[in-house]
């Protein structure tokens, strides 16, 4: 799902240490975007680092603040 690959590489940035530094002090936000070509829409993501949780294998996952345009 290409949803789920836009959210990978915002956990993707996280890998890189002064991206997370920066993100975990509130100096910097992550935010992803899909536009879905049949229905019109466009969906923004925006990573809620402090909400956040680690998965079994110590990887982060991000909790989506979604917002929806048509």
């Amino acid at each position: 799902m290409l949803q789920e690959s836009i959210n990978q590489s915002i956990l993707n940035l996280l890998t890189y240490p002064w991206i997370e530094e920066r993100v975990g002090k509130g100096v910097l936000s992550i935010h992803g975007g899909y536009y879905d070509f049949t229905k019109c829409t466009f969906e923004k993501w925006t990573l809620d680092y402090k909400r956040s949780n680690v998965d079994k294998e110590g990887r982060r996952v991000s909790i989506k603040d979604q917002a929806f345009w048509c």
